[in-house]
């Protein structure tokens, strides 16, 4: 790439003029002022060739490494090639009609970066578009480029349209590399032009690539670009890894941390929230306090709903499940239920239910002759509302007297009820008033939908009968 000079007058300054020229007068007082701008300045190449890169080979010139070191002589022109300095009259065709300088000073003054714009009258002018720092490579001013490096380990990279921040990680131009690839990668995407990788939207995406060998490897591959986080175009959250941990502004000095997790714990797939415990199960934040954990787990075969607490102390003790919802509905809890009211503890849900009467239902069946002698046949036709077991049949008469009643049943969908339940020991009254069924022997299983119709027979002096059914809910 060609360099031209800057003129550096016996005072140290540049004339804009003289950028042009190609020559450098250093009277012998500014020879170690100069030499010190060169050095600092080749500090500053890989930043500014960015900037002002692009020219061809003109002219076989001195360096600013082989200037910074050099034994210079007053009144002795220099040309100076520290791989961006730019042009002068002499390469009128090699910029696309635009030229970059840069001016160099002496002493505490900034380099400054010129370009060479057309004036609209025919001519060119020269805008400053920025200024180097004198005591670090740092850039002040505005320029387009491809790829912007910051520092050791900073990349600012356009790369198909999308803008991407990246730290320890630079693109090539076909694969992105690890600067040390002993330690892990990090890439703040913006998707601008394409759509996030698997997805029919764009986002702002933040990858993480653990440490090993180059190139990373494909989006969401081991040795890749895994998912830290995302944030859609509809501001929707996307999270990668295992979960999330909330410090709880000073809570965690009592109760641990707070996480959700999402996470596979030996074998069982587990999500759902966690207090005082790591997102592996490998530990707690606060060993002497207790850990809660409740949310949906999955060893591949059943799935459940599931509240543990494992107890504080110095070990660790493991979970103790409180209570369990399974995937059909069931509850299971660890400790009596205290039932308000009067009630007794249960340790199930059918238990619960029946300690709070709410488990049990009956049924009645009234058939009345108006004074006279009741007709043998059905007495009428229950539906059963829900699964359930027959726990106790009873009969009672308006007077002494004597009758049979058997029970058929049908199930659901199917009717009229056909098949008795009673197992040859109906219901039977026998000169008396009243009497409860044997049912010992019965089919005493009703499913939700079934059919129930008493039937009476063999039936003396009873004008009026009631048959109560109870049943428990199963």
């Amino acid at each position: 790439m060609p360099i031209d000079t800057d003129l550096l007058s016996t005072t140290g300054a540049v004339d804009k003029e003289d950028v042009r020229t190609g020559l450098i007068l250093p009277a012998a007082a500014d020879i170690a002022a100069l030499q010190a701008a060169a050095a600092t300045l080749q500090e500053d190449v890989a930043a500014l060739e960015t900037v002002v890169g692009g020219l061809e080979d003109a002219y076989t010139v001195m360096t600013v490494s082989e200037y910074a070191g050099a034994t210079l002589e007053a009144d002795t022109a220099y040309s100076i090639e520290p791989a961006w300095v730019a042009a002068t009259d002499d390469l009128p065709d090699l910029l696309d009609d635009r030229w970059d300088g840069v001016e160099l000073t002496v002493g505490t003054e900034e380099p400054r970066i010129y370009r060479c714009l057309p004036d609209g009258e025919g001519g060119r002018s020269w805008v400053a578009i920025g200024t180097v720092s004198a005591d670090s490579p740092t850039f002040t001013g505005t320029a387009t480029v491809e790829s912007l490096k910051i520092g050791d380990l900073c990349f600012l990279t356009e790369v198909d349209g999308d803008a991407y921040l990246s730290v320890n990680a630079r693109y090539d131009g076909s694969d992105w590399l690890r600067i040390d690839v002993t330690a892990p990668a990090y890439r703040l995407q913006w998707n601008v032009a394409n759509n996030m990788d698997f997805e029919s939207y764009k986002a702002c995406t933040f990858w993480i690539a653990s440490a090993a060998a180059n190139p990373i490897g494909a989006i969401a591959t081991v040795g890749g670009w895994e998912l830290a986080f995302s944030m859609s175009q509809f501001r929707d959250w996307t999270q990668g890894g295992g979960g999330t941990e909330f410090d709880g502004h000073g809570t965690v000095e009592q109760y641990g941390y707070g996480r959700y997790q999402h996470a596979t714990i030996s074998g069982v797939a587990k999500t759902g929230l966690l207090c005082n415990q790591y997102l592996d199960e490998s530990g707690r934040d606060r060993p002497l306090k207790p850990s809660w954990q409740a949310g949906f787990q999955s060893d591949g075969t059943t799935d459940r709903f599931v509240i543990s607490r494992g107890a504080g102390g110095v070990s660790w003790p493991g979970w103790t499940e409180l209570l369990t919802l399974s995937s059909t509905g069931s509850l299971t809890v660890a400790q009596p239920l205290a039932v308000a009211q009067g009630g007794t503890a249960a340790t199930t849900a059918s238990a619960a239910r029946t300690n709070l009467g709410v488990g049990t239902a009956g049924l009645s069946v009234v058939a009345d002759n108006a004074g006279t002698v009741l007709t043998a046949g059905g007495m009428g036709d229950i539906e059963i509302p829900f699964a359930c077991l027959i726990t106790s049949v009873k009969g009672f008469a308006d007077q002494s007297g004597s009758v049979s009643v058997d029970f058929l049943r049908a199930a659901s969908g199917v009717y009229p009820p056909v098949t008795s339940l009673c197992a040859g020991a109906p219901l039977a009254l026998s000169s008396a008033s009243s009497a409860t069924a044997t049912i010992s022997g019965w089919t005493k299983t009703l499913a939700a939908g079934d059919i129930l119709r008493p039937v009476t027979s063999s039936i003396s002096t009873i004008t009026r009968l009631t048959v109560n059914i109870t049943l428990t809910r199963t």
